[in-house]
């Protein structure tokens, strides 16, 4: 679903229930987060594949990535972990 992001003055689209939740905690915080971001992350799955992960959201003014996420996998280890070696701070983000 598209929500309005008050923080860049767009519709931004929301891929589950659960980050239109973390966007509203966000904005009722006022901690300034976005998915539209230009980040894309290069990495390798357990079974040796490449990958392309684009984070769920970006924080607007700090280094942080933010994963929404119900159940973590090993590939999911690993695609945070690689955002990580590009020097992001992740976080994981459960409900």
């Amino acid at each position: 679903m598209w929500v309005d992001n008050p923080f860049t003055g767009k519709a931004e689209y929301m891929h589950s229930s659960w980050e239109t939740n973390f966007l509203m905690k966000c904005v009722a915080e006022r901690y300034p987060v976005t998915k539209e971001h230009n980040i894309v992350i290069d990495y390798q799955q357990a079974d040796g594949s490449w990958h392309r992960y684009v984070p769920d959201f970006k924080s607007i003014e700090e280094n942080v990535l933010f994963e929404v996420k119900g159940v973590m996998t090993e590939n999911d280890e690993l695609k945070l972990s690689a955002a990580e070696a590009l020097g992001y701070e992740v976080v994981l983000v459960s409900e």
